[in-house]
């Protein structure tokens, strides 16, 4: 799915230069070596089996109600997951997961949920889904947020909506957030266990917010993410060529 009809692209970030844009994003966990911008995309290298291995990027803006994506690349690597996310700044925070994938061998699970803090306590609803296809190479993610409506995306395919009456509880504006959590994490009986070692590393092609008639900014250059279909297409095309001429 494209952004709905009348949204506008407000803010992004294609990650070009050759290094983090610290105007977008605040790292809370980790350090800059573990952080690389490169080729129009972020990677970020978690030191896998402890938690301070991570890496945690947050927009230093909030956000409220639109349409959230990212396209990644997401690390299958036992021990560690990736998010892509928004959570309040405040003290008692409402929590929005756009995707929450632990890199777990017996699955590519996709945690597509949301949890908050409705002033008496903490209550959740969401979604634990398997999306295979996702293992390998760059997907899409994505939610739209809207004060009646969240609806989830995987590749532009609507996987799960939450109901009506959670949905329109989440009216504050949030930070939005990328992370590789290494160790000690546990998603819904998932965990990331903190007995596995060496690095891995997870690659965001894109980062971009829509929202309605907001002030749009320019529209960003075709992504690495287009490219590399291009190539992929070119690169199938030879092959059957090459194969046509042998025959």
């Amino acid at each position: 799915m494209t952004a709905p009809t009348g949204y506008n692209l407000v803010w992004a970030d294609e990650f070009d230069g050759t290094s983090l844009n610290t105007s977008n994003w605040k790292q809370t966990v980790g350090n800059s070596s573990q952080i690389k911008v490169a080729n129009s995309q972020l990677t970020m290298t978690a030191n896998v089996g402890n938690f301070n291995g991570s890496v945690f990027l947050s927009t230093p803006k909030t956000f409220q109600y639109g349409y959230y994506e990212c396209s990644a690349q997401i690390s299958t690597t036992q021990g560690v997951a990736f998010a892509f996310w928004l959570l309040d700044p405040g003290s008692t925070p409402t929590e929005i997961d756009v995707v929450e994938r632990p890199g777990n061998a017996s699955g590519y699970q996709n945690l597509c949920v949301f949890s908050l803090n409705n002033g008496s306590g903490w209550s959740s609803g969401g979604v634990h889904q398997s999306f295979p296809a996702t293992a390998t190479g760059f997907h899409k993610y994505a939610v739209l947020w809207t004060p009646t409506d969240m609806i989830y995306y995987v590749d532009d395919v609507e996987t799960w909506r939450a109901t009506q009456a959670n949905a329109s509880k989440v009216k504050i504006p949030l930070n939005v957030k990328l992370d590789i959590c290494a160790g000690g994490c546990s998603f819904q009986g998932i965990t990331i266990p903190t007995n596995s070692s060496g690095q891995t590393s997870a690659i965001v092609d894109y980062v971009r917010i829509y929202q309605q008639g907001g002030t749009p900014i320019p529209t960003p250059n075709p992504p690495a993410e287009a490219l590399r279909q291009v190539q992929a297409l070119l690169t199938q095309a030879q092959t059957i060529i090459a194969t046509a001429l042998q025959a």
